[in-house]
């Protein structure tokens, strides 16, 4: 029978086992990277940011104005709205037609990659509802989600008709949700609730599934992973495994994204461009 000194090391290996495969566990997971600041946009208002498939940086104020940058921060052209008002979402990922959607005045406008707008184009939804988010398609028709009825809709501004119509009541909670964003991406739509997380549908509207992160009000996306900020780690998790990688950023920020071996992270009015390694 061991004595008591073979049992408490008995049990001491055991917890030191223990504690190094939730280490492995962790490693798994987490991925140390080395962050190399190099450039730094400073923009007084600073508020949303967006990038195209050519790598392009799109980054908006709080009174609307939107600045087109080199990936490196350099500016090369901007906007200014005739009327101020802050943009609700900005997503520039289609190229040829930048979106920005003004939730306060219920209407978006569209620009080429010059930031050259077509004619504002308002909402008319019949019957008239509350737009809480919305976003373009990739066949140029837009998503939204339509408060009056709690649904996410599909909008022909051709033929001012819906598309597709979804009922929201099955799969978030009517008193208690927060949509922040919108946005299609490999033939799904992502929905951002910051209180629940990120539902999915695939292009016809039909709901799959719910990605739990609550507090989360945007998200970015690079090649197979989606990217959400949570207090100040990034996780990057895959489209089709669901597999997670976890990131701790260099600095706090608001807003965060690894874009081509970059990562782009919003703190106060600055937007600071790091190598990683």
């Amino acid at each position: 029978m061991p004595n008591l000194m073979e049992k408490i090391w008995s049990l001491n290996i055991s917890k030191l086992k223990s504690a190094f495969a939730i280490l492995l566990l962790i490693s798994s997971n987490a991925f140390a990277q080395t962050w190399t600041l190099q450039s730094e946009v400073r923009l007084e208002g600073l508020d949303k940011m967006s990038f195209d498939r050519r790598g392009q940086l799109y980054l908006s104020d709080q009174k609307g104005n939107i600045y087109q940058y080199s990936p490196l921060g350099l500016e090369q052209v901007n906007y200014s709205p005739p009327r101020q008002g802050k943009l609700s979402i900005l997503e520039a990922w289609n190229t040829q037609r930048i979106f920005a959607f003004y939730q306060e005045f219920q209407n978006y406008r569209l620009f080429d990659r010059f930031l050259v707008p077509t004619p504002d184009q308002r909402m008319s939804i019949p019957p008239a509802g509350f737009i809480n988010v919305a976003s373009l398609s990739a066949d140029q028709q837009i998503w939204l989600v339509d408060d009056r009825d709690f649904s996410l809709k599909k909008y022909n501004p051709n033929t001012g008709e819906f598309s597709i119509i979804t009922p929201l009541n099955l799969m978030a909670d009517l008193e208690n949700y927060q949509f922040t964003f919108l946005r299609e991406y490999q033939n799904r739509l992502f929905l951002v609730d910051k209180n629940s997380g990120i539902l999915i549908f695939d292009n016809l509207g039909n709901y799959e599934q719910t990605i739990e992160a609550g507090g989360i009000d945007w998200i970015a996306f690079e090649k197979d992973e989606i990217q959400y900020l949570t207090a100040n780690t990034l996780t990057l998790q895959n489209l089709y495994s669901l597999e997670k990688r976890s990131l701790i950023l260099p600095t706090k920020a608001t807003q965060a994204v690894i874009f081509n071996d970059k990562g782009y992270l919003i703190e106060g009015n600055s937007l600071r461009i790091y190598l990683i390694n």
